[in-house]
């Protein structure tokens, strides 16, 4: 995971190959009190009943610019935030938490 600007790089892979597969991102509007505040956000995966068996590795990008608009106007919130994320299991990810500044 890396961010650079407003997007968060994550390197992600699957079983499939034959279908488009759909990532997503969600965060969860709850601040988690800390210095920095921490926002847990969590990925989605859509196979579309894939079943093929290829093993697909490849990098998906997901702009936090909303995330920074949404922080932006809270009240005592710096322009830092530990993003903690986690994968479709709900655990986190290997390289979680990460380090947004905005």
């Amino acid at each position: 995971a890396s961010i650079e600007n407003n997007l968060l790089a994550l390197s992600v892979s699957y079983s499939g190959g034959c279908r488009d597969h759909i990532i997503d991102l969600y965060a969860y509007t709850g601040i988690l009190k800390s210095n920095p505040p921490q926002m847990n956000l969590v990925l989605s995966h859509n196979a579309n009943g894939d079943m093929c068996e290829a093993y697909v590795t490849r990098t998906i990008k997901f702009d936090l610019s909303k995330i920074k608009e949404y922080l932006g106007g809270l009240v005592g919130v710096t322009g830092t935030v530990i993003l903690n994320i986690n994968g479709t299991d709900g655990k986190p990810i290997r390289q979680s938490p990460v380090v947004y500044k905005y």
